[in-house]
């Protein structure tokens, strides 16, 4: 198969490609709902901690996760890069605390949620750009961080549907790890957690 190479080398092409239409396509491929309730488990196991009050979910999309878990017990925020995304989101699902925002610069206190996550949303940062998006996450943390993308032991770009330059392997743990986060917990997520195939790493700070 002959792929298209994507110019995708910096924060701002990033932005533009997913609050463009890269990002709308994607709406589109995903409007089924069904899959994403498989994912109550997975939720329900990491936001029982006691100490998981308020939630924050990078790269929201349509609030697919978020839906998954307790808003009676949980205070749930999102921000997303496209603006069909985080519109949906503040029609229909009015319990959800959406914002349109980047990963690069969230609009949030440092320190101030008890959970930061992201699904395949590191995946798509550019290389030169990984460790700023991760350092913005961390930085808006105060206890936990999540994430769960495609993993690997070394760096290692991989086709995205007919397109290069879109999304990255990574040793997701290690990074983390790097900067000065423990590990908590990890494992492997498959579609019958209503998931791609991907690896899942839990951190405290």
């Amino acid at each position: 198969m002959e792929y298209r190479r994507i110019k995708n080398e910096t924060k701002e092409e990033q932005e533009a490609l997913w609050s463009g239409k890269l990002g709308e396509d994607y709406n589109i491929r995903n409007e089924s709902t069904q899959i994403y309730q498989l994912r109550t488990d997975f939720w329900d196991k990491i936001t029982s901690k006691p100490d998981v009050t308020n939630i924050l979910e990078i790269g929201c999309n349509k609030g697919y996760n978020l839906r998954c878990m307790d808003e009676g017990t949980h205070k749930l925020f999102g921000v997303d890069i496209n603006y069909t995304a985080t519109n949906f989101c503040r029609r229909f699902l009015p319990w959800l605390n959406v914002f349109e925002g980047s990963v690069f610069d969230l609009p949030f206190k440092d320190g101030w949620f008890s959970l930061c996550f992201t699904v395949g949303v590191l995946i798509h940062i550019p290389p030169a750009q990984i460790r700023d998006a991760m350092a913005e996450i961390v930085r808006c943390s105060g206890k936990y961080v999540l994430c769960a993308e495609y993993w690997a032991e070394e760096e290692r770009e991989r086709p995205f549907l007919d397109m290069i330059g879109v999304t990255w392997e990574r040793p997701y743990g290690k990074l983390y790890m790097d900067m000065g986060l423990t590990l908590v917990e990890s494992g492997e997520l498959t579609k019958a957690d209503g998931f791609n195939e991907l690896r899942y790493f839990l951190f405290k700070k």
